[in-house]
């Protein structure tokens, strides 16, 4: 949908008398301007899409790209984080956002502010500085935003309990997000700590990780799975959640997704797996990390630890890598008696050999770009029933192994190792890249680009 905020900015010099304030779409505008007599044309482009089979190419910094115009306006440029439940979702988007903002700099811009709802505080804060140590001045944290989503996000491990949840909270919470940024607000700044009052008309962008609700009319879908097709298969999987949840649901997303400008989907996700899975309206990329080139370092080989615990399946793995000699390093943000803490990107280091954890797509597409093996612990009911299909993907694909008790299981996985290779190799071949990041940032700008250039004024 072309909205309001690109009409105001291009029409009003030659169309002053227009009331863009009650154009809410591309059509209502047009009437809105013929209406009144104006000799205005206006050529509307809101189809949204492409071949993901076209290389990617980095924006040429002599430049200037016209995204740059859609962004003058007064006031600050804000986007929206909007994610669903744990740590990769908010970190993604704010990865999104970051690129975003750094293309627009390239071409001599001024960066937006980034806003992301505090849904896990102290946790979320931390791990923000520590993935985006340096950038930490372009994001803001707002508290009473994630004190609204806390609603309706999945928690506790229960995601039946949050069906029910998003059944009876999912309107009422969508419209206080909406109130909420339809006025001033307060964020606070991850650098300094200090609150910022925000005018949410600055909004000009929703980088929507799956959310449960759209929170601006420019919205990018970037995640590895669609929620109205999670729903759908859910459905016919056999797990027994209840249908009649998993059906409205079902139904709300699909009106939500209708309503994205583009859906971006990693070339392997949730249901990679599938052979007929339906690829319209959809635009694949490569893994949604930046790779790292200089990781920090891992001073003897070993396996990397990315669990919520020490369970006896930690144990188990834990003592099949020290069987072969192997030392363990972990994540920085669990508790565990024993290991190296580490930032993941360490993963990318040559001596650690495999990965161990919930099979979640964010140290998933790490251990894919690192071609490193990820061992994964089995799905249990009633958890969310995406890592019960992504579990099938990383099998099809050769990414990695289920741990079932196998005694020998790292051994066994490092075999994979060339598999992995062989299929970034064929992504690098298709896309020209292997950073799913910088390639979706870039399809953004070029799509606003694109949509605002289709509006043509005599």
């Amino acid at each position: 949908m072309v909205t309001t905020q690109l009409f105001r900015m291009e029409f009003n010099e030659a169309a002053p008398q227009i009331n863009t304030e009650k154009a809410t779409t591309a059509k209502e505008f047009v009437e809105e301007v013929y209406s009144k007599g104006k000799n205005t044309q206006a050529f509307i482009h809101v189809e949204v899409g492409g071949s993901h089979a076209k290389r990617f190419d980095h924006p040429n910094p002599q430049e200037k790209s016209t995204i740059l115009e859609s962004f003058d306006r007064p006031g600050e440029r804000l986007i929206v984080v909007n994610p669903c439940h744990g740590n990769e979702p908010y970190i993604l988007g704010t990865d999104v956002a970051l690129s975003i903002n750094q293309l627009l700099e390239i071409n001599g811009g001024k960066k937006a502010k980034i806003v992301v709802p505090l849904v896990y505080p102290g946790r979320q804060e931390q791990i923000l500085r520590e993935t985006f140590s340096g950038r930490q001045d372009e994001i803001l944290v707002d508290r009473q935003l994630g004190e609204l989503y806390e609603q309706v996000l999945f928690r506790n491990g229960r995601f039946d309990q949050h069906l029910a949840d998003l059944g009876a909270n999912q309107a009422r919470v969508q419209d206080h997000v909406l109130d909420h940024l339809a006025r001033n607000f307060e964020a606070k700044s991850l650098a300094t700590g200090e609150t910022t009052d925000l005018n949410g008309r600055d909004v000009v962008l929703d980088i929507n990780t799956n959310s449960r609700f759209i929170v601006h009319k420019d919205s990018y879908f970037v995640f590895p799975v669609l929620l109205s097709e999670l729903l759908e298969e859910t459905g016919k999987s056999g797990l027994p959640f209840d249908h009649q949840l998993l059906s409205a649901a079902q139904k709300a997303a699909q009106d939500r997704e209708s309503q994205y400008l583009a859906k971006f989907i990693p070339q392997v996700h949730t249901f990679s797996y599938k052979d007929d899975y339906p690829q319209e309206g959809k635009e694949f990329t490569p893994p949604m990390k930046h790779p790292a080139t200089n990781p920090p370092q891992a001073d003897t080989q070993g396996i990397y630890v990315m669990a919520s615990g020490t369970g006896s399946e930690v144990e188990n793995v834990v003592k099949s890598a020290q069987d072969l000699g192997l030392d363990v390093y972990r994540s920085p943000f669990i508790q565990m008696d024993y290991g190296r803490a580490a930032i993941p990107d360490v993963i990318y280091h040559p001596n650690i050999v495999g990965v161990f954890g919930r099979m979640g797509w964010g140290t998933g597409w790490i251990s894919q770009q690192a071609e490193k093996p990820f061992i994964v612990v089995p799905y249990n009911f009633p958890d969310d029933p995406e890592i019960y299909f992504n579990l099938e993907t990383l099998q099809q694909k050769k990414l990695g192994m289920v741990y079932e008790g196998q005694r020998d299981i790292v051994r066994k996985a490092v075999e994979l190792t060339g598999d992995i290779k062989k299929l970034n190799e064929a992504i690098f071949k298709q896309y020209g890249t292997k950073d799913g990041i910088d390639y979706v940032a870039r399809k953004i700008v070029d799509d606003l680009h694109t949509r605002r250039a289709a509006i043509k004024v005599p």
